[in-house]
């Protein structure tokens, strides 16, 4: 490294010699540092301008502000979105769009008002016109129903999501036949819900209210029961080639393993992860295609009728540091002015300020308040705070909990009571309802000198043992002195349904066990203060065995 001092300028007539030569090259000799207009060694000097950048740096290693940094955090992977057009509440890609009911079996992967980039082994592309699949295969339209058979099941929006998968019965050959594939069935009217075939009786890793529209909007979540129908469509994985004109598409679920699947059919991909590229069956052997995966397409018996395009790539997180806690009747904070957290690749921090979520002004749009319902409490990769009824999905790929149809991540829970005010003992955090499955349900309360306003519970397994967290709040009369209560899940027939535990003040069957009065400093202990006369009970108490669970808040 040389830190010499360069000419800016020669004049005419001047002799070049070999000091003049030697100077330059002395300059470029091991490492080059930066020099100012002056043409002295200066720290601080840039590589390239905003409106001139350099292109490809091909280095080892990086190392900023004195620190080394670990690359392989920051390497993006050689297939993968980059930018596409997005929804219009969110950045949400949505660049599929379906034809739509009575316009036929194809769809449109749109590239020309906002173009589509993406990278295809190491190579960036741009589709910058609309291209038009068209001939797609419709589903079939016999032997493609199977029926829910749970009995504890009952106009349930969620069944099936957070690990829990879908018992049925009767299933039809054309759904037997994707045993091991993921599949995507109709429910009730319109719902579309993706989902893995495990078996001729089981539906897991499920996704409710996952697609889209041919007006992009969003197939929403519906109610679903006991021996309900759920009609298999047919699911089209999206594929985009390098030359940003020509897709393609596969009816066989996209395979991501080190090893090639075993017996495949002709067409079918396979994402070779030693190699980091998409391979294709060509009826032989796997061979390297120039495409990557961009969607997926579901079609009925006639038509294209829904769509979800994939994610872009982005440097997702767990990262989250907000803890939530209620601040007013109207308002959900966080409890530290000092918060990060990661939301949709990008890192979200806000410093001497509090995060707030305001029933008020950060409805979600057509939403009005009501009272005892659940809210989640969603943050945008924008920094905007939304609070929605929609229950985010479980998104591992994304490092957290995500709104379904929008680029938001849930950090929290909150429930509006029956008055309309925010419940500070129903404030939960997105790693409360990760532990909890974040799912809250209904319990039954029996009383003595008792008047329940409401009673939920969150279900959970620790160290082989299924416990029940509770949080019960209610009312009692002016100058009681005791109070008892039990409360009982709804299980299935086969466990019945008697009271799981007994809470008494002053004694019980409780394994861990806290209350206090609500608006009053005293605690409770075997006797309540007679002066109040609204309080809460929470805690936490073993259970027998596994609960089969029907009842939650819709």
């Amino acid at each position: 490294m040389s830190t010499n001092t360069l000419e800016t300028a020669y004049v005419n007539g001047q002799v070049i010699d070999a000091s003049h030569v030697n100077e330059l090259t002395q300059s470029l000799l091991g490492s080059v540092v930066g020099r100012n207009t002056s043409g002295v060694a200066t720290t601080g000097q840039s590589l390239g301008t905003a409106a001139l950048p350099w292109g490809n740096i091909y280095a080892t290693g990086l190392i900023l502000n004195g620190s080394s940094v670990d690359v392989s955090t920051i390497v993006s992977p050689a297939n993968r979105v980059v930018s596409g057009k997005v929804r219009s509440t969110s950045n949400l890609p949505q660049f599929i769009a379906p034809a739509g009911s009575g316009n036929g079996a194809s769809f449109t992967v749109e590239g020309a008002t906002t173009n589509l980039v993406y990278v295809v082994n190491g190579t960036s592309v741009t589709m910058s016109s609309d291209v038009v699949k068209s001939s797609l295969t419709t589903a079939p339209s016999s032997n493609n129903t199977c029926l829910v058979n749970d009995t504890s099941m009952s106009n349930d929006k969620y069944a099936g999501e957070d690990n829990e998968g879908i018992t049925v019965d009767a299933m039809g050959s054309e759904i037997t036949a994707l045993i091991g594939q993921v599949a995507a069935f109709k429910i009730g009217t319109s719902e579309i819900m993706l989902a893995y075939v495990k078996s001729a009786t089981r539906l897991e890793n499920v996704y409710r209210g996952f697609f889209m529209d041919d007006s992009g909007d969003p197939i929403v979540r519906e109610n679903l029961s006991n021996n309900d129908t759920i009609t298999l469509m047919s699911l089209a994985w999206v594929f985009a080639e390098d030359n940003g004109t020509t897709v393609d598409v596969t009816y066989t679920t996209p395979v991501y393993n080190y090893s090639a699947p075993s017996s495949p059919s002709t067409g079918d991909y396979w994402y070779d992860i030693s190699n980091a590229t998409w391979k294709r069956y060509n009826g032989v052997s796997f061979e390297v295609i120039d495409r990557t995966l961009i969607g997926m397409a579901v079609l009925d018996d006639t038509d294209c009728i829904a769509a979800r395009s994939i994610d872009t790539y982005a440097q997702f997180s767990d990262l989250n540091s907000i803890n939530l806690q209620r601040q007013s009747a109207e308002i959900i904070e966080s409890e530290d002015d000092n918060n990060v957290v990661n939301v949709y690749g990008v890192e979200i921090s806000q410093r001497f300020d509090k995060l707030e979520w305001n029933i008020t002004t950060d409805l979600a749009s057509g939403l009005t308040e009501a009272n005892s319902t659940v809210y989640y409490l969603y943050i945008t990769d924008e920094g905007e705070r939304v609070i929605d009824t929609e229950k985010p999905h479980l998104r591992e790929d994304l490092r957290g909990y995500y709104h379904p149809f929008n680029s938001w991540r849930c950090v929290g829970t909150c429930y509006n009571g029956g008055g309309g005010d925010f419940d500070g003992q129903q404030v939960e955090n997105e790693r409360e309802f990760k532990e909890f499955g974040n799912r809250l349900y209904n319990i039954t309360v029996t009383d003595s000198n008792w008047t329940t306003e409401a009673a939920l519970a969150r279900f959970f397994k620790f160290k082989g043992v299924w416990s029940i967290d509770f949080r019960i709040t209610g009312t009692y009369s002016s100058g009681v002195t005791t109070v008892s209560l039990a409360f009982a899940d709804k299980f299935s027939s086969t466990q019945g349904n008697s009271p799981i535990v007994t809470y008494q003040m002053g004694s019980s069957t409780i394994y861990t066990t806290r209350s206090r009065a609500i608006g009053n400093s005293t605690g409770m202990s075997a006797n309540v203060n007679s002066s109040a006369t609204v309080f809460g009970v929470f805690g936490t108490a073993k259970l027998a065995t596994k609960p089969t669970l029907i009842n939650y808040p819709k």
